[in-house]
């Protein structure tokens, strides 16, 4: 749970998490096998993007951010 210090009321609630298999349909696979995500329609979001707004973030190698982290 996140709860702002002045409030102490619980806002907002934070799952971390590691999908080790998810399910899919045929037709939203690429030739290769990968989802496509043009063809992908996500029943949720997060942050502020839009349904159907295609986003790719680098992933983060630990090495390069530990210093910022443990600042």
């Amino acid at each position: 749970d996140i709860t702002p210090p002045v409030s102490g009321d619980i806002t907002t609630a934070m799952i971390l998490a590691r999908a080790q298999y998810i399910h899919v349909r045929k037709d939203v696979l690429n030739e290769r096998g990968a989802i496509d995500i043009t063809k992908h329609t996500p029943i949720a979001r997060l942050g502020n993007g839009r349904l159907g707004d295609v986003l790719r973030l680098p992933g983060l190698v630990w090495e390069q951010e530990q210093g910022k982290i443990e600042q």
